[in-house]
């Protein structure tokens, strides 16, 4: 089946915070109930789901059709937490270190600076400043420590 494509871009982000990586030394380290960040989006003009993972080998990005994305949104949302949040403009965020959080915060447009905005539960709590809304579920009972707040 042939589907005429166009160029587009993601209008909303659903970022995908979980509490296990495959990396159990960064999980071990990574302080908080989230230890890594996902994030997926969809572009109608180009009938494109956009999957990415960061990680610090890498990132994987996946494009998939329209037809096709339920699946791998089931998959790439397993025992996770999900938030949506509109797309924004790129805003500074701190990127001397390439980690999931700061790959995630460039690729939404959300700020962030210093070393405490690395951290996966910071990223949570300034989304849902920032408009994100908790889908699916109830949203999680993060404390906000003095040293994050």
């Amino acid at each position: 089946m042939f589907v005429q494509r166009h160029a587009g871009k993601v209008d909303t982000w659903f970022v995908v915070f979980s509490g296990g990586h495959t990396d159990s030394h960064l999980t071990y380290w990574t302080p908080g109930k989230f230890k890594h960040v996902a994030a997926f989006g969809y572009s109608a003009e180009a009938q494109t789901w956009l999957f990415i993972d960061p990680d610090r080998r890498g990132a994987e990005f996946l494009l998939v059709p329209t037809h096709e994305g339920e699946g791998y949104i089931a998959k790439f949302v397993s025992d996770a937490t999900v938030l949506r949040i509109a797309a924004r403009k790129n805003g500074c965020t701190f990127r001397i270190l390439l980690c999931c959080t700061s790959v995630v915060r460039a690729l939404i447009g959300l700020p962030g600076w210093g070393i405490l905005s690395l951290i996966p539960d910071r990223l949570y709590r300034d989304c849902i400043d920032a408009g994100a809304v908790v889908v699916g579920e109830p949203a999680p009972c993060l404390e906000r420590p003095n040293a994050l707040a």
